[in-house]
């Protein structure tokens, strides 16, 4: 369908921001989450959620998880130290990084993407749950290893003093993600994700959530969203509808697949960010799944004995080799007509039954099947032919 253009056309010259749309998540109904947000590729801000979670009272400061008994503090993590766009990189563990966030308040020091579920601190989801429009989706998309393992590998926490920032980027996998404030203000700046190809074109591994810094190095750079010159230096934003907000404590920045953006810190916050793989995006992570098997998994696979590549990408995945052997042989199938079906049904799980729950689903796996038509053949013939490989270099070695 053509999306009606709610919140702004594609300009060719515009230099000003549009307003980061806001929308009360008391009364927004999931059919309208689907056809307004989340299927056109429209970021957002959504009020009123998680006004009893127990998060909203707890999560106030670093202090409260470096006392929490379920943490893991011990876990390894890289954080930002200095202000925005002088940053400087630091290895460091969880609970050496809140100690610095906590002794000292207003030095830029920034926690960022604490994959706590994956560290071992998962039992901080018991401070909150998720709001019905994210994450309805089967086991076999949110454990998949190949689309990101989303159940365990995207469940971050941000803890950051004023003045820290996320650069430009795209996540992960090109998954969608929700982003609740617990603390403090954040300021952000979203594209439309109708406008990914426009943004990301010549950037290299940057388009596919690499950091800049381990991108290609005759890609260009993301263009600077914070940067006061950015319609300017970067000449192409002036045709994307670019968005700009402010989220405050309680809200969640709904970011939808292929939604380049960038984040900073107005005040001393604590986040909690979750990404995800459900029908509404999940045309958009089998493509970029495409990409990764071609440009990076087969090329491994057929220059490693197959147990050897299984026992580098277990390791570099931190599942066994068992699980993942299992998981790449079943990829062939992973777009079945009966695995989209389970897809809609639990996605359109988020509406009431009755009238508004099948029309979910019908809007649903119309739109699915259209995207997937364009990406399904070249996921399947890359999955084949790592399935072929695999199979046979794990039969011959048992001769």
């Amino acid at each position: 369908p053509c999306w009606a253009e709610e919140f702004g056309e594609r300009r060719m010259t515009a230099t000003e921001f549009l307003p980061l749309p806001v929308v009360d998540g008391r009364t927004l109904q999931y059919e309208d989450f689907l056809k307004t947000y989340a299927l056109p590729r429209q970021p957002c801000l959504i009020t009123n959620l998680g006004e009893n979670w127990p998060a909203l009272a707890k999560w106030t400061s670093a202090m409260y998880f470096l006392d929490h008994q379920g943490v893991n503090k011990n876990w390894e993590v890289s954080c930002s130290a200095g202000p925005a766009g002088a940053e400087a990189e630091v290895e460091t563990t969880v609970g050496e990084a809140l100690r610095t966030i906590g002794a000292n308040p207003s030095e830029p020091f920034y926690l960022n993407a604490w994959a706590y579920v994956r560290g071992g601190s998962e039992g901080l989801a018991e401070d909150f749950s998720v709001p019905k429009f994210f994450e309805r989706a089967p086991d076999f998309l949110s454990s998949n290893v190949v689309l990101g393992n989303s159940s365990i590998d995207m469940r971050w926490l941000y803890i950051g003093s004023k003045g820290t920032a996320s650069p430009t980027h795209v996540d992960t996998n090109l998954s969608s993600a929700w982003l609740w404030c617990a603390s403090g203000r954040k300021e952000w700046i979203c594209a439309s994700g109708e406008d990914y190809d426009l943004l990301t074109a010549g950037t290299g591994s940057a388009a596919h959530g690499y950091r800049s810094e381990d991108s290609d190095t005759d890609s260009d750079p993301l263009p600077d969203f914070f940067d006061p010159q950015l319609f300017a230096k970067w000449p192409k934003t002036r045709q994307a509808r670019l968005y700009r907000g402010v989220q405050e404590k309680g809200d969640v920045c709904f970011n939808p697949s292929r939604c380049v953006h960038a984040v900073r810190n107005l005040e001393a916050c604590v986040s909690l960010t979750h990404n995800f793989v459900d029908a509404t995006n999940l045309a958009d992570v089998a493509l970029d799944a495409t990409r990764s098997l071609r440009e990076e998994i087969l090329p491994m696979c057929r220059e490693m004995r197959p147990k050897s590549f299984l026992k580098h990408l277990s390791r570099s995945l931190g599942i066994s080799r068992a699980e993942l052997s299992q998981a790449l042989l079943d990829l062939p199938s992973l777009l079945s007509d009966e695995n989209v079906e389970e897809a809609v049904s639990c996605a359109a799980g988020g509406a009431e039954p009755g009238a508004e729950r099948e029309a979910c689903r019908a809007m649903l796996h119309a739109e699915l099947r259209r995207r997937l038509a364009k990406v399904k053949p070249a996921f399947e013939e890359a999955a084949a032919e790592l399935k072929e490989r695999l199979a046979a270099g794990l039969l011959s070695s048992k001769k």
